[in-house]
């Protein structure tokens, strides 16, 4: 059955064997989305879900899905929307991203995308559709190694935030570190 979850708000998904935990529906990196197919965005190397992938889990093993639990969804407004994500919190970010852009091409977007390692940062090519959509304000940046990568920052996202107003919408998803 449909399920009500908007832009940046997450559901709780539970595979039989595995404990519950909330996850955000996103779009692929690639933006491409069926209307009625949940995508996440999930680390091989992060929790038991991940580590299960391809082999507790595999195609067609019992899910469960409620939602929506929780998160901060994307609302239209005034001022600008400051984005910032790190590692798999890039999906409620891009979900949110995508709908903003789609419903408010014209409003000024901030995007701050971070992980440990700049091979962490799966995210370009959504970031490249958002540039190509107009969002000028995009900043990649890596808490531990930026192998020689000029295009990513040293640190971790927070570290490079605009300063803020009054009139910002600010979304942060990501570890709590």
């Amino acid at each position: 059955r449909a399920l009500d979850v908007a832009p940046g708000q997450a559901v709780e998904v539970a595979f039989a064997g595995l404990p519950a935990r909330p996850y955000c529906p996103t779009q692929r990196i690639d933006g491409n989305t069926e209307l009625n197919e949940l995508v996440f965005h999930l680390r091989r190397d992060g929790g038991a879900l991940g580590a299960a992938l391809g082999e507790a889990v595999h195609p067609g093993h019992a899910v469960r899905i409620k939602g929506p639990a929780g998160g901060t969804p994307y609302r239209p407004g005034p001022g600008r929307l400051i984005l910032v994500s790190a590692e798999t919190g890039f999906a409620p970010i891009w979900a949110i991203a995508r709908a903003a852009r789609h419903l408010e091409t014209g409003r000024e977007m901030v995007v701050v995308a971070g992980a440990n390692d700049a091979d962490d940062l799966y995210m370009r090519p959504a970031l490249a559709w958002l540039r190509g959509t107009g969002v000028q304000q995009i900043t990649l940046a890596a808490s531990r190694d930026r192998r020689g990568q000029a295009d990513v920052r040293h640190g971790p996202g927070t570290a490079h935030l605009p300063a803020l107003r009054p009139s910002d919408s600010v979304h942060v998803a990501g570890p709590p570190e």
